[in-house]
């Protein structure tokens, strides 16, 4: 399978990628955001997990400027989370709530590979810049 454009400049790199540890990765990655103009929206897919958590924390650190949209499961919708000063609520991830936003950039926590496989080529046919975490596109060309 192609990945249909889901994979942007910053590429598909796991835990242990070039970045070095998980932390790393994403301080790396926002790192080379920073220059970009803003106000970008950026969603992040599994914002209560723990990768989703260690990347609100990083988010945190490095300071990052944008419109923030979180997607969890059902079970999750409605949380409140507070990221950068202000209250966020935590959204379902559906097709329509994502069409809805048509995010810059999305980060990829999820830890289920069905949602991975369904929403990464969805994100990108939105035009959305993916940064996927997991291993499921890992090797594809």
């Amino acid at each position: 399978m192609k990945n249909n454009g889901a994979v942007g400049k910053f590429g598909v790199h796991g835990s242990e990628g070039r970045f070095g540890t998980q932390t790393d990765f994403f301080t790396g990655i926002f790192r080379e955001m920073k220059g970009m103009e803003m106000m970008m929206k950026i969603a992040i897919v599994g914002v209560t997990g723990v990768v989703g958590r260690t990347i609100l924390k990083v988010l945190e650190e490095e300071q990052i400027t944008a419109d923030y949209y979180l997607f969890a499961s059902a079970r999750s919708a409605g949380m409140k989370i507070k990221l950068l000063g202000k209250e966020l609520t935590v959204l379902e991830l559906t097709k329509p709530n994502v069409e809805k936003i048509k995010p810059d950039f999305a980060l990829f926590a999820a830890d289920d590979g069905a949602i991975t496989l369904e929403y990464v080529p969805f994100f990108a046919e939105l035009g959305c810049t993916v940064i996927d975490n997991s291993s499921v596109f890992r090797m594809d060309p």
